[in-house]
């Protein structure tokens, strides 16, 4: 913008030059210098400020990018109300009583930072999925031991009833 006022006085220098010329001429060519070095003042100021607003939205868009980036790490980071929920426990109590290597893994990377990323909410409805899976897996469990169980208890008896008719009979 710097050489708008160099060809403003490029001009006065020529009209100084010219001074032939009538007094009202250079009167209003004096003038119009005058009033072109102020549409170069008003330039400039409209320069500066289009130039201060690109700045200010390039700062605004790295700061809203800095938010993002800050938001989306720490979805990867594990809230400490989530480790202390009941419902964790509950669902950990229920992979270790019913041997579950997958529901542990799956318990393990939801509480581990840089596992899955999610809000808390949504992890705490993870842990709740996977504890009401692993209840049902315990059920089953505690119902094939108990048939176990049984069926081991009559071959028990059957055993020493056999024992039982091997003396009476003399085998």
């Amino acid at each position: 913008m710097g050489w708008i006022k160099y060809v403003g006085l490029l001009v006065v220098v020529l009209l100084q030059v010219r001074s032939v010329q009538a007094q009202g001429k250079l009167k209003t060519m004096l003038e119009q210098v005058a009033a072109l070095q102020g549409y170069i003042a008003t330039a400039e100021k409209g320069y500066r400020i289009a130039e201060e607003g690109v700045h200010m939205v390039r700062d605004i868009k790295s700061g809203e990018f800095d938010l993002h980036k800050v938001f989306f790490g720490s979805l990867e980071r594990v809230d400490a109300g989530v480790l202390k929920s009941p419902v964790l426990d509950e669902a950990w109590q229920y992979a270790v009583l019913s041997d579950d290597q997958e529901g542990q893994q799956a318990l393990r990377i939801l509480t581990t930072d840089g596992g899955w990323a999610m809000t808390d909410g949504e992890r705490l409805r993870q842990i709740m999925g996977i504890r009401n899976e692993l209840r049902v897996r315990y059920g089953q469990v505690r119902r094939m031991r108990a048939v176990k169980d049984w069926l081991a208890a009559q071959q028990q008896k059957e055993e020493a009833y056999l024992q039982t008719l091997k003396k009476m009979y003399g085998y």
